[in-house]
């Protein structure tokens, strides 16, 4: 399981499973952090709907969840679409955020960075992010006529290779996210191995990127 130093020093739980974790499904998730008496999942469908984690909003169709002191844990499930961590360690506050390349074009990183600020009072100058692994612009290529449309849209690419990492992290620091606070893990899943990956193996297994916030 990879672990994200710069988040976790603040006393909270960031982490991303690795193959050797297993397959998060909604079952193996439970598994995996059987830690943790309730989880919050999301029908995640490509969009930029930001939701509380909560009960109530356990299966609905969202691709961000914020999570605060004491609520449930948050889950996002990947295998080559980017997860993002944010987190203002003043207010304990933060997201995880399923940032596809149509949630990338779409701005789900802005939306939900602006709505943390927005609604729970963050500061743009306090969040730390974190950009995990997913498919690097050394091995997503797509079609010229998608690149281009990618482009178009505000998208970083190189020839018919996507640049998630750069696009999300521009989008952040679009929001007020300071560059310095911005971390990239710079890990393609597609070959570096460790884990699920939709384009490199051909799987259903996914990856969970896990946040939890315990109470004060």
């Amino acid at each position: 399981m990879l672990h994200f130093p710069n988040l976790e020093r603040h006393g909270i739980e960031a982490c991303l499973t690795e193959k050797s974790d297993g397959d998060a499904s909604r079952e193996g998730c439970a598994a995996i952090f059987r830690n943790h008496d309730s989880l919050t999942l999301l029908q995640q469908v490509h969009g930029t709907k930001v939701v509380a984690a909560s009960r109530s909003t356990d299966g609905c169709e969202a691709d961000a969840i914020i999570v605060t002191g004491g609520s449930s844990p948050g889950v996002i499930r990947v295998a080559d679409c980017v997860p993002v961590w944010l987190f203002d360690p003043e207010i304990r506050a933060g997201a995880v955020i399923h940032a596809g390349r149509e949630g990338t074009r779409r701005g789900i990183a802005t939306a939900t960075a602006r709505q943390l600020i927005s609604d729970y009072e963050a500061s743009a100058d306090r969040l730390l992010a974190v950009i995990g692994p997913s498919a690097g612009p050394c091995c997503y290529e797509v079609s010229a006529e998608m690149a281009d449309a990618f482009e178009r849209e505000g998208g970083i690419r190189e020839g018919r290779m996507l640049d998630l990492w750069s696009t999300n992290r521009n989008q952040l620091i679009s929001a007020g996210v300071r560059a310095e606070n911005t971390e990239t893990t710079d890990l393609c899943t597609i070959c570096c191995g460790r884990f699920h990956s939709y384009r490199g193996d051909a799987t259903s297994a996914r990856n969970a990127a896990f946040l939890h916030i315990p109470a004060n």
